[in-house]
């Protein structure tokens, strides 16, 4: 019964940070780097060593800042309600 859980919380996970809302190529590369900097920040298995925002694109561009935004806040909230998923050991 746990594993079958676990496997569930797994598959929405991959959803969660995989599945880009559509919109314009800025929006989802925004869409991205936020996903990829809210696992990180939240402690979710990633080899991330630094943030992948580009600021000149996040500070000029508001397709890649919503992007961004919305993607971080869904990646985080993700990795930090399905800890089990942090596989680093």
């Amino acid at each position: 019964m746990l594993a079958r859980a676990a496997c569930i919380a797994a598959i929405l996970l991959i959803m969660g940070c995989s599945h880009q809302p559509p919109g314009s190529p800025l929006f989802e590369e925004g869409y991205t780097a936020g996903c990829s900097d809210g696992t990180f920040d939240a402690g979710g298995p990633s080899d991330q060593v630094q943030y992948m925002r580009d600021d000149t694109l996040y500070r000029t561009k508001p397709d890649y800042k919503n992007g961004w935004q919305q993607g971080y806040a869904k990646c985080y909230s993700d990795s930090i309600e399905y800890p089990e998923m942090d596989n680093r050991g």
